[in-house]
């Protein structure tokens, strides 16, 4: 869900494992809808959605979402109104062994008439929350799409140029990634399917310890100590870990 406004929501909704509603004009399952938060009005904008499990605003204003194939193909999605992303008729996946989707036959994953994804992962991870970062604690992360996963045990950071995505990295931290968010100063906190949060930050330790030409590639994560937003943020971080754990810092390269 994300604002539209001061006076309307951007909701994405999945096909609740009823297929004939994305296709459906009469139903808001599978759709991306406008509600007007005064009245309730509801306003269907693009159809052809499974079951999407995060959705953003990138700093120009478009929209992305991450959701969930059936066996295989999961999905990034760029949002845009009057489009038809396929659910059920198409997918990089399948139903279950031997069960094709309506198309299949003639091109596998062909998308012939509907809104094809960005990217899509296959074999799935159980994609979950998708967050754009805002570059304070990882300059060289800047405006790339990161989401979770509850199968891969891995934060996926998406580089993209504009609406092309150039690559996609598996970052491995070894459990179910439920919720990812951005804190107010800059780390990215992670949900554990336990509850636990772990934060993550840039390794300073990195840049002090890697020798010449190494520590190059990490130059853009690193701050000295005297650097008022570091200092800043390492306070902050101390105090919110009060409430959660610190997850292996990820020096990247990207």
């Amino acid at each position: 869900m994300l604002t539209d406004g001061p006076d309307h929501l951007l909701i994405v909704t999945g096909d609740h494992e009823q297929f004939r509603f994305p296709q459906d004009s009469a139903s808001h399952f599978g759709k991306l809808v406008r509600v007007a938060i005064g009245s309730g009005e509801a306003e269907i904008l693009s159809s052809g959605f499974r079951n999407p499990q995060g959705f953003a605003r990138d700093a120009d204003g478009v929209l992305w979402s991450v959701e969930h194939g059936p066996q295989g193909g999961d999905e990034l999605n760029l949002l845009e109104p009057g489009r038809d992303y396929g659910w059920p008729s198409v997918s990089y996946g399948v139903h279950s062994p031997g069960h094709a989707l309506q198309g299949e036959e003639e091109e596998e994953g062909g998308h012939e008439g509907f809104a094809k994804p960005r990217f899509a992962w296959v074999p799935s991870i159980a994609v979950s929350p998708l967050i754009v970062n805002d570059a304070r604690w990882f300059p060289l992360w800047k405006d790339d799409l990161l989401a979770g996963s509850l199968g891969g045990n891995s934060l996926f950071r998406i580089r993209r140029a504009g609406t092309d995505i150039q690559y996609v990295e598996r970052i491995e931290v070894g459990y179910r990634i439920r919720d990812l968010t951005q804190m107010p100063d800059g780390r990215i906190a992670l949900l554990q399917d336990a509850g636990r949060v772990h934060f993550i930050r840039r390794f300073v330790e990195t840049c002090d310890e890697r020798p010449w030409p190494a520590r190059r590639v990490y130059a853009l994560h690193c701050y000295s100590p005297g650097d008022e937003k570091g200092a800043d943020a390492q306070e902050a971080q101390s105090e919110a870990a009060q409430g959660g754990e610190e997850a292996p810092a990820v020096p990247s390269g990207g």
